[in-house]
């Protein structure tokens, strides 16, 4: 049973920098709730009981307001990534000395419903086997860059 994620919120999100200012994108407030933070939540009650974040543009700032949460604190293990203009995979290489075992790979600016990731944990896979969730059903491409 997978019970831990890891969580790429490393990025500068350049594109969306004109509109948010010093706000980085994993803290933009959607419904007053910053969205890295409604990841997690949604995330913690589809059976996710720790959380991996991989931090490196605004680290500092993600830490300020996520690591003194209280519904929050008590689920992270912080992880940096000195190369966070890198590519993604970099980040996920950044946090291998802190997962040993099966992960939810997820980013910081994603959403999903519960359900979804309820059912993705559920798939038996082998040690060697990864399962990708996509979209099949998208109308239009709405991102938040």
């Amino acid at each position: 049973v997978v019970t831990t994620a890891l969580i790429i919120a490393a990025g500068a999100g350049a594109r969306l920098h004109k509109l948010t200012g010093s706000v980085p994108k994993p803290l933009l407030p959607l419904t007053g709730v910053p969205l890295l933070k409604r990841i997690i939540l949604t995330a913690n009650k589809a059976g996710i009981a720790r959380f991996v974040i991989v931090t490196g543009h605004a680290a500092d700032q993600l830490h300020e307001v996520l690591g003194s949460d209280p519904q929050l604190q008590d689920l992270i293990d912080w992880v940096h990534n000195d190369a966070w203009h890198q590519p993604n995979g970099v980040s996920v290489l950044a946090a291998r000395e802190r997962i040993d075992e099966p992960f939810a790979l997820l980013m910081a600016d994603h959403l999903f419903e519960e359900q979804t990731l309820e059912r993705l944990l559920q798939v038996p896979l082998k040690s060697d086997e990864c399962i990708l969730a996509i979209d099949t059903n998208v109308v239009s491409v709405y991102d938040l860059d």
